[in-house]
């Protein structure tokens, strides 16, 4: 993984790229908005930093975890860590998208990394990118490990219109990955799966609450 750094950080690619960078730092501060930005000031932030996202389109959104980010963190500096997020990112928006696509894929601090995309209309185009999707992210997992060190998990939202939405469910991908992220690892998991899951939690105890009633209802014994 040195060797890699040491690569990136002296080639064309690997140099700070100043636009890159101020869009980077707008979204870091707009996924911390809690008051939606109105359509004319987002298309306006929109058009200032280059944004390659269109508004009219569903679009859907996919948070990285980096798993073993303990492990790699104290190794390497922030500006390296940056620059591998960044790789990896790369290595996923090369596999998913065409020239023609609308995407931006962005560097959080610490662990994360969010790709967002916009999506085609039709439901069977959408859900043919879905399966695809998730096909990439597990076929990735090999090639990230052994040439960047990096084990990671997906967290993904269900198509919606609005990306003034995006700061809200950017929250909500955000709980989903940090309430997982003790036992969970290597996991790609929709927000669906994920309020199931929570859900669960909740009506698997209420169910055996119900059924000690009966029991006590009954004099049956408890085993």
């Amino acid at each position: 993984i040195r060797k890699l750094l040491n690569t990136l950080e002296t080639t064309q690619e690997g140099r700070d790229d100043y636009r890159i960078t101020l869009k980077n730092n707008f979204f870091r501060i707009y996924l911390q908005q809690k008051v939606p930005l109105k359509k004319e000031d987002l298309s306006e932030e929109f058009s200032k930093y280059q944004i390659n996202l269109n508004r009219e389109q569903k679009h859907m959104m996919i948070l990285l975890r980096i798993d073993n980010f303990n492990d790699i963190s104290d190794d390497i500096s922030l500006k390296s860590l940056s620059l591998l997020k960044s790789q990896i990112l790369k290595e996923f928006s090369d596999a998913l998208f065409g020239e023609d696509s609308m995407y931006e894929i962005i560097v959080l601090h610490g662990k994360f990394m969010l790709i967002i995309c916009n999506l085609f209309d039709g439901k069977p185009e959408i859900e043919e990118f879905k399966s695809q999707m998730i096909e990439v992210l597990n076929q990735k997992r090999q090639t990230i490990a052994e040439e960047y060190g990096i084990k990671y998990s997906a967290f993904i939202n269900e198509p919606d219109f609005g990306l003034e939405k995006i700061p809200f469910i950017y929250d909500e991908l955000m709980n989903a990955a940090k309430k997982t992220s003790y036992l969970d690892k290597n996991i790609i998991l929709s927000l669906t799966e994920f309020h199931n899951q929570e859900k669960a939690k909740f009506e698997y105890p209420a169910r055996e609450v119900v059924q000690l009633i009966d029991k006590l209802k009954k004099g049956e014994e408890f085993t």
